[in-house]
């Protein structure tokens, strides 16, 4: 008896550009489990204050300046223990967030961040602050 075996495959694909109040996301998905983001923020304007239920990121800064506020898993619950941290990245360095923990960026400059993530279908964002109105 023959076992089908599994071939293993390369593939092209799209990307989809979505405009936000504080800039756009250029938004691909690269397998079943992983998708990346390039984020255009102009100076001086910051993405929500949020967390992902689920899904870790990693942000890599591509160009610019921005500043990340960010805390562990408690800082929300005990913000006096746990403050929020931050931390002003260049091109080339980067920020791992971990579902469960809070970040918001601020560009000092006009600036792309990649953002590679988990394809989590259960994960949802929960937005905790937003300059523009957004729930």
């Amino acid at each position: 008896m023959k076992i089908a075996k599994h071939l293993k495959s390369c593939w092209t694909g799209g990307s989809t550009l979505i405009q936000k109040p504080w800039g756009s996301e250029l938004v691909w998905k690269a397998q079943s489990s992983v998708s990346g983001k390039i984020l255009s923020i102009r100076e001086s304007e910051r993405t929500s204050l949020k967390y992902n239920t689920l899904k870790d990121e990693c942000l890599f800064v591509l160009d610019g300046l921005i500043e990340v506020m960010y805390g562990n898993e408690q800082t929300l619950k005990d913000p006096v223990q746990y403050p929020f941290q931050h931390a002003v990245l260049s091109p080339g360095e980067s920020l791992s967030v971990q579902s469960g923990c809070p970040y918001r960026i601020t560009a000092i400059e006009d600036s792309q961040v990649i953002e590679i993530s988990e394809a989590r279908f259960n994960s949802r964002t929960i937005r905790i602050e937003d300059d523009y109105g957004r729930k």
